[in-house]
């Protein structure tokens, strides 16, 4: 009885099968399938991904335009005060807000991430504010040094011409 397991040398390994056996040839198959047709599916549990077709292009698809969301001033005053408290919310608060006030949890995602952007927007605004103003103060006392020290010279020369004279 034959060993189930052949010791091959790594040179055989690498040079190749030394026999063929008699294979069926397969016609290459004549379907045409271009990449944006496949859509993987990851539902199954055992980690394989399932492949279906798309009969379109991904990207002639038509989405379905979302309206801007206009908020009320009692769902402002709702969120506001939230954003008072913490900046960032955790989905549970998030969602608590939401249905407090009648929205869907993503616009009051995104009202948070919008109302964060504002506020470094005006901080931003502030402190170009505040440096401008620094930098005209110490233009204006440079400028008043400057015209102290040339008042303290012309009272010099003044004495000095007094005294030549």
């Amino acid at each position: 009885m034959a060993c189930p397991f052949s010791i091959h040398s790594i040179d055989s390994i690498l040079a190749g099968p030394t026999h063929r056996p008699n294979l069926v040839k397969l016609k290459p198959a004549t379907v045409h399938i271009q990449p944006w047709q496949f859509i993987i599916n990851p539902r199954q549990s055992t980690g394989s991904t399932e492949l279906r077709f798309s009969p379109f292009p991904l990207s002639t698809r038509k989405r379905r335009k979302r309206y801007r969301t206009i908020f009320s001033e009692t769902q402002i005053e709702l969120l506001e005060e939230l954003y008072k408290t913490t900046q960032y919310p955790d989905l549970y608060q998030r969602e608590s807000v939401a249905l407090q006030a009648g929205l869907h949890e993503d616009r009051v995602e995104v009202w948070f991430k919008n109302r964060r952007a504002r506020a470094r927007k005006v901080k931003r605004a502030i402190e170009k504010k505040t440096s401008e103003a620094k930098n005209n103060e110490n233009i204006a006392t440079e400028k008043e040094k400057g015209k102290a020290e040339e008042s303290e010279k012309t009272e010099e020369e003044n004495i000095a011409n007094k005294c030549h004279d």
